[in-house]
């Protein structure tokens, strides 16, 4: 109730709803309409939404032109209209839920701006509406139209929120249409009602046995599109084909599950429809960095920078990619300027101290990387680089008691820093110790070489040396081709 603002109006519908009962079944007088439960309702709704607004910090919410284009359009009779219109295709979309989609921002429907466009005609659904409702007022009994007022109090007043009274970040979502169609349900069937009332045959029941399964049907289709994001984004490209965010988010699914060249081909799709999406441009940058084509990514990041310079991510990646090509200089700029938008910004810290510690400055290396670990305690990259440095400098005790305390912060991926922590505790002499983190290491990633190796290594300092063998024969059979193990395991076999 309190996540969602439909879930707060809730409240006011129960309190609705007892209004109407006093109203049409006349079990008590109108003055005794607020009652404790109603008061109780009311003070409940107004704490809800005075501390949503103080989350908020009693401002509106921040949304782009992308996001909501009627909310931002300078005209207001341009923005009246289009919110009227608006509120026609929800109503459409629960008469005739066909073309649902997750998002229909970024021009998936095109602004009305002048009168001669024909889906004014649509605003005769008002005038229809209107008829429809005086036809049931006038005809049905009065405890059948309470029903009726039911379901207009679901309708309008848990629709209220995404009506734009406060700027929503959508233009139509088909959540906000879940607890309307309530509503929408019980107002129909008192329409069939009506309709059955006033027929001398039976002609309207086979009508409604056949909407109500393919209602049902299509609840049930647009379900199973919600299953995996690749079926729905795939499936909302034929409803909004212009739409920008789901060329985008279909390339975002498609990198992630290793479809490289289709994700470039659909962050391509996006970039054609919207040149200056900014998000699009970083993320396929990204796909060009993992492929080594910095100079690409470079491009890509500085257009997506000069569509939004305070892209705190753009201005990092952009610095990773100078990095890359040894533009240290720019890099380190790149650097700053995304801790300047985004000053507590973990991943800029860790990536600016990997460019000091290629530059040879390894005291601000490790001042950038404790940064990282203290905005992000979890962050196991800045832990693992900050570790192997001090090992570097023979700081093996801070580094034995740094190691202990990441892992008590960091949950998973853990064993780069159990594996610097055994490293320290051999080379200080603490072997069981070192075994033990070790050998969890090994169990945890037992396709490693290299973690199996060291433990060899570790078994020929503590002199166990036919375990040493063991763990190097291990080593051969999952990696033949390990230079280093069979080259261990030969001297051991010659002692």
């Amino acid at each position: 109730m309190f996540s969602k603002e439909q879930g707060v109006f809730f409240l006011l519908s129960f309190v609705a709803f007892d209004v109407l009962k006093s109203r049409y079944s006349k079990q008590r007088p109108l003055g005794s309409l607020l009652t404790k439960i109603n008061i109780y309702y009311l003070i409940l709704f107004a704490l809800l939404c005075g501390t949503r607004f103080w989350i908020n910090g009693f401002q509106c919410p921040q949304f782009s032109k992308l996001d909501n284009p009627a909310a931002f359009h300078e005209n207001f009779y341009v923005r009246v209209v289009n919110y009227f219109y608006i509120y026609i295709l929800n109503f459409w979309l629960l008469i005739f839920p066909k073309n649902f989609s997750f998002d229909y921002s970024m021009g998936c429907i095109p602004l009305i701006t002048d009168l001669g466009d024909a889906r004014i005609l649509s605003f005769g659904a008002y005038l229809l509406f209107a008829i429809v409702f005086t036809i049931l007022h006038r005809k049905l009994q009065d405890s059948t139209k309470l029903l009726m007022y039911y379901g207009l109090i679901f309708i309008v007043l848990l629709f209220l929120p995404a009506t734009n009274i406060i700027p929503v970040g959508f233009v139509i979502a088909e959540r906000v249409l879940y607890a309307p169609s309530i509503g929408y349900c019980l107002f129909i069937s008192l329409v069939f009602y009506h309709l059955e009332k006033q027929s001398s045959s039976s002609n309207v029941s086979p009508i409604w046995l056949l909407i109500a399964p393919l209602m049902v049907s299509r609840c049930i289709t647009r379900s199973l599109e919600w299953r995996t994001e690749k079926e729905l984004f795939l499936a909302d490209l034929s409803v909004c084909p212009k739409n920008a965010k789901i060329y985008y988010n279909l390339a975002k699914v498609q990198a992630d599950d290793g479809d490289v060249s289709l994700a470039v081909e659909n962050y391509r799709s996006a970039l054609q429809l919207r040149p200056d999406y900014e998000q699009a441009l970083n993320n396929m940058a990204n796909i060009y960095q993992r492929q080594g084509e910095n100079s690409i990514a470079i491009d890509l990041l500085q257009k997506s920078i000069n569509a939004n310079n305070r892209f705190a991510t753009a201005w990092m990646n952009l610095g990773v990619n100078q990095m890359a090509m040894g533009q240290f200089n720019e890099s380190r700029k790149s650097f700053r300027s995304a801790l300047e938008i985004r000053p507590h910004y973990a991943d800029a810290y860790f990536n600016l101290g990997n460019l000091y510690l290629k530059q040879g400055l390894q005291y601000q290396a490790e001042s950038c990387w404790k940064n990282a670990t203290l905005i992000e305690p979890s962050h196991h990259r800045a832990w693992t680089n900050l570790l192997v440095l001090m090992d570097e400098q023979g700081r093996y005790q801070l580094v034995t008691s740094l190691a202990e305390q990441a892992l008590r912060k960091v949950t998973q991926k853990t064993a780069s820093i159990r594996f610097q922590l055994a490293v320290c505790q051999a080379k200080l002499g603490f072997y069981s110790d070192a075994e033990r983190n070790l050998v969890k290491v090994v169990e945890d990633n037992p396709s490693s070489a290299l973690y199996k190796t060291n433990l060899g290594i570790l078994y020929e300092k503590w002199n166990k040396l036919e375990k040493a063998a063991d763990v190097y024969r291990d080593v051969r059979k999952t990696d033949p081709g390990n230079a280093f193990a069979v080259e261990r395991l030969r001297k051991l076999q010659m002692k």
